[in-house]
């Protein structure tokens, strides 16, 4: 099981847990409306410093 996330400074949003297949592609994504990192609007610096994650789960 994977989940993709967006780390913006200490802090990060996940997508739902997704079990990945070894034999058929498979896709995920995780929205963000607000910077995870204080709750608050997205400024351009944030954006620029925000990290994509691909958290391993089992």
């Amino acid at each position: 099981m994977v989940s993709v996330g967006l780390r913006s400074a200490a802090a990060e949003t996940d997508s739902a847990q997704i079990t990945v297949s070894g034999t058929t592609p498979t896709y995920a994504s995780v929205l963000s409306d607000i910077d995870p990192n204080g709750n608050k609007a997205w400024s351009t610096n944030s954006i620029k410093a925000s990290q994509f994650v691909l958290n391993h789960i089992t």
